[in-house]
Parts: C-alpha cells; structure tokens; sequence
C-alpha cells in the first residue's frame, strides 16, 4: 500500500479480486456499461495480465481503477484501462502523483487512461490522443453494411 496525504492506493493482483471490499464491488457495478465492462477487466486482474487497484480518502472507498502494462513504439506504457469512482476532487491529484512515482520506479515512459470524455477537464497535463469508435459485431451485420 501506498499513501500521498490522505489518500491510500491499496493493489490487488490475481485471486485477491475475490476479496474486495462491497464498496469497492458497488463501485464496479455502477460503472458497468455495453462499452465499459469493469466486470470482463476483473477477469484480466485474476489471469494475472492487469492490476486492480483502490483509491481510499481517510479510509473510505473512492475510486477502483484496473491497469496494465504495455509495449509502445517510443518504450514501455501504463495504460489505467477501466476507472470508477465518485468525487473526483478528493483523489485525483494524489492519483496523478501516484502514477509519476509508479512512472520512475517502474520505468515507464507514457501514461494513458481510458474514460469518459468529460473527465478530460480534470486531466490536466494529458492530452486527447486517441477517440474510440465502436462497432458491436456479434450477431450483427454493422460491418457488412459499412462496405
């Protein structure tokens, strides 16, 4: 565990994402959607390929964020793959300095995180570098119809 101010990182890796908190399960919950799945990123924690960690302020349950590590063209990246949480303005500072400490001790040279749109006014110092475009294909015949 890890903490900056009031703010705690606590990481869960393989079987230990059986044992979160219920806070943290209704937080996973909440931000289960048809284009984010927590859910399926939990499964990567337990194969052992991502990292699930917790965000507490003074002990309560914020935030539950899964990343991994990935090649890049200019190095190594850390991609925070799927984010909940509520009240941003509690953690997000210390989450940021979190990720430059994880940075240098891990040598990483980029760091990505995938959200909402609108969490970009809080990201400062990131940059907008890529937009997702969906396309359901399981039993559809979307792509087909793009040709």
């Amino acid at each position: 565990m890890m903490k900056i101010d009031n703010v705690s990182f606590e990481k869960y890796e393989g079987n230990d994402v059986f044992l979160l908190p219920k806070e943290a399960v209704k937080l996973i919950d909440e931000a289960d959607t048809d284009f984010f799945s927590v859910k399926n990123a939990l499964m990567y924690v337990e194969a052992g390929s991502h990292e699930l960690f917790l965000i507490r302020v003074n002990d309560e349950i914020k935030c539950v964020f899964v990343g991994e590590f990935q090649p890049i063209l200019s190095g190594k990246g850390y991609c925070i793959s799927a984010l909940s949480g509520k009240q941003i303005d509690t953690w997000f500072k210390q989450l940021v300095m979190f990720m430059d400490l994880k940075a240098n001790l891990e040598n990483i040279d980029n760091v990505y995180i995938v959200g909402r749109r609108g969490w970009g006014k809080k990201f400062n110092g990131f940059k907008e570098a890529a937009v997702i475009y969906e396309c359901v294909v399981a039993n559809s015949t979307s792509l087909r119809q793009l040709h």
